[in-house]
């Protein structure tokens, strides 16, 4: 919640349900799973899949992606692991695929953040930077 006293609901994520399956481009290297939790023009944020290492070139596929969504969003290269899982990738926007895909994804993601709604309180409930909310309900002693 901002300072104005503004809600905005976060949109469904079109991709909160479909897996990604990332496979390095190498020759031998099994494929991971993971879940595609943020997306940007330039790369992605994909939680899950340990064991990638930075420098290394990925090939991303989209486990039952539906349109609007594309299904294969070609090569992009490993810039950040984390041991948890955590991983951030850059498409590599010469793959003509990569390039394609990914601004097709970014436009899905941002044609559902444009259906989100924004909801707003009365200012009159923010006082000195405070929400005023009313008291916790008290429980009742034993009978």
């Amino acid at each position: 919640m901002s300072a104005f006293g503004v809600v905005t609901t976060p949109p469904l994520n079109p991709l909160s349900e479909a897996p990604l399956i990332m496979k390095p481009v190498k020759f031998g290297r099994r494929p991971f799973l993971g879940r595609l939790a943020d997306v940007s023009l330039g790369g992605a944020r994909i939680v899950g899949p340990a064991g990638l290492h930075v420098g290394e070139e990925v090939e991303l596929r989209i486990m039952g992606a539906k349109p609007p969504i594309p299904s294969t969003l070609g090569r992009a290269l490993v810039v950040r692991t984390d041991p948890s899982g955590d991983v951030g990738v850059r498409f590599v926007r010469t793959n003509a695929v990569a390039r394609i895909a990914s601004s097709k994804l970014y436009a899905a993601v941002e044609q559902a953040w444009a259906k989100t709604s924004e909801e707003a309180h009365s200012p009159l409930c923010c006082v000195g930077g405070h929400v005023l909310e009313p008291p916790l309900p008290h429980m009742k002693g034993r009978i």
